[in-house]
């Protein structure tokens, strides 16, 4: 849905080395508002919300050769981004230790084809508060089924992201606590583009799967204020955000989120 949302933020900009081409590295962007800087790094970009110390989207392409990179996981530290302001420093998460963790909004699973993506993939501008059973369980389960959708796709474009409160904003520098996260995917394959879009509360439901939550990405723009795949012309974009066509997300996913270390 091509439209304007206005919304300033303090943000920073660093300057990384793209993984992909540029002219590909479009549609997993959501349209910029006056006042956004695009933060890029190995693997994807972002827009970071100072205010609230946490991401306000992260965006990403996956293509199934991505999938057979054999490098480890990063076993280092979090790290902070010094170009970004409001960027927290891993120490900053010690006080949700037993409660919240680090949860990845693009997911290091993803990007093992080099140390320089795992490790990109462990700034702290790529991170929100998630409670442990949300993080291993169905956001999981969510991750394991976009992965699942590369395997039988040409290229698979991903936004996701927390949902905050207008009262969640920090003045002594805590980090918000999102109330949602939110995730719009956008598929190239043999059937051609398909697009979904999936908004889960911020808490444990390990009764109800991900499709429960599965929605069409203009509704997805309701809730989030975000404009998705804008880079699409618009008959395409209107045509492919307007509802889910068929059943081709529910093939290939578990009912259950099926909790495990990434």
């Amino acid at each position: 849905m091509r439209r304007w949302v206005w919304i300033l933020l303090i943000v920073g900009c660093a300057s990384h080395r793209l993984d992909a081409p540029q002219s590909s590295r479009i549609l997993e962007r959501p349209l910029l508002a006056s006042g956004q800087r695009l933060l890029e790094y190995d693997g994807y970009s972002a827009v970071f919300d100072s205010s609230r110390h946490i991401p306000l989207w992260v965006g990403y392409i996956l293509r199934p050769q991505d999938l057979q990179g054999g490098v480890p996981r990063y076993r280092g530290r979090f790290s902070v981004d010094a170009k970004v302001p409001g960027c927290p420093t891993h120490d900053a998460y010690r006080a949700f230790e037993g409660k919240y963790e680090r949860g990845h909004l693009a997911p290091s699973a993803d990007f093992r084809r080099s140390a320089a993506l795992q490790k990109d993939t462990f700034l702290m501008t790529n991170v929100a508060p998630q409670l442990g059973c949300f993080n291993r369980g169905i956001w999981l389960a969510l991750e394991d089924a976009v992965r699942e959708w590369t395997r039988n796709s040409e290229e698979v474009f991903v936004t996701t992201g927390p949902l905050a409160s207008d009262q969640c904003s920090k003045e002594d520098g805590a980090i918000c606590i999102p109330r949602a996260f939110f995730k719009a995917v956008l598929k190239q394959g043999p059937q051609g583009k398909q697009a979904i879009g999936f908004l889960f509360p911020h808490r444990c439901d390990p009764e109800r799967g991900i499709a429960a939550f599965s929605m069409s990405v203009d509704e997805l723009e309701r809730h989030t204020g975000l404009d998705f795949f804008a880079a699409l012309e618009d008959t395409e974009e209107s045509r492919l955000e307007a509802h889910v066509e068929g059943d081709w997300f529910t093939a290939s996913i578990a009912q259950k989120a099926r909790p495990r270390r990434r």
